[in-house]
């Protein structure tokens, strides 16, 4: 199976499941949900994260080499739409 997961800016998400030559769709959810949006914006975010320190495995300088994705990659929400929106509509949390 091939997945096609899209966030665009934690502010809406499409998600696919296709089989593996990619012709036919089992599965698929179109949303605009913000709050659900965001979710899974910082899920793929985290998800990137553990894929780049996965990674270093062996590499020299292991510890300033994932100082430095930590730093480099930490979540900034002013950068996502999705979470000033929510922030309008709700208040901080």
């Amino acid at each position: 199976m091939e997945q096609l997961n899209l966030i665009i800016d934690g502010q809406e998400c499409l998600l696919a499941l296709f089989d593996s030559s990619v012709t036919n769709l089992h599965q698929a959810t179109w949303s605009q949900n913000v709050y659900l949006s965001f979710l899974l914006h910082v899920g793929l975010l985290r998800e990137h994260h553990a894929h780049q320190l996965l990674a270093l495995s062996g590499s020299d300088n292991l510890t300033q080499q994932v100082q430095e994705i930590l730093n480099i990659n930490q979540f900034n929400p002013d950068d996502v739409e999705g979470l000033k929106i929510l922030f309008s509509r709700f208040g901080k949390l």
